[in-house]
């Protein structure tokens, strides 16, 4: 189980997201501004990087405890579980590469779903960018392979069941 492994595991696994995010960057802009015809490469380029480098990982999920005369608490953040992730057309692999590596990074599993215009990029990042690091760079390919899926609705009825899916523990919605 992913959740299992240790944080310094999820250290890594994000770390390899992110150098395949920013490798295949300009092929993932490019094919963005092609397919939904909105925005500039060169800004889908520096929001892709934002993305990549300054979404936080696994860093933030250190226990802290505090203590005083009224005793000791701790706060230690545990997954979730299943989020569904409705992406815009206006910047859907930003928000996939945002919400990859903040989710899987909390042991999260990630259901994503793109508008129809941002689709075609979106299956390609979710299908060859981000299995193939897990993969072949790290070696997690069962551990990882239902963390993060593509569910190809790309539409209101299709977002509709999946939305009021009991199984999906919490939506996140750009």
């Amino acid at each position: 189980q992913y959740e299992a492994m240790p944080l310094a595991t999820r250290f890594h696994v994000v770390e390899a997201m992110r150098r395949a995010t920013l490798a295949a960057n300009h092929e993932l802009s490019s094919a963005t501004v092609e397919e939904t015809g909105i925005g500039r490469v060169d800004d889908k380029l520096q929001k892709n990087r934002l993305a990549a480098e300054k979404t936080p990982g696994p860093e933030i999920l250190e226990p802290v405890a505090w203590s005083g005369d009224d005793g000791l608490s701790i706060m230690e953040r545990a997954p979730f579980g299943v989020f569904l992730s409705i992406t815009p057309c206006t910047n859907p692999t930003e928000t996939i590469i945002n919400n990859a590596i903040g989710m899987v990074a909390g042991g999260n599993s990630v259901v994503s779903e793109a508008s129809k215009s941002g689709a075609k990029c979106t299956l390609s990042l979710t299908h060859e960018y981000t299995p193939s690091v897990w993969t072949q760079e790290l070696g997690y390919a069962d551990q990882m392979k239902h963390k993060f899926i593509f569910g190809g609705k790309n539409t209101l009825l299709g977002w509709m069941e999946l939305y009021n899916e009991p199984r999906e523990s919490i939506q996140a919605k750009q």
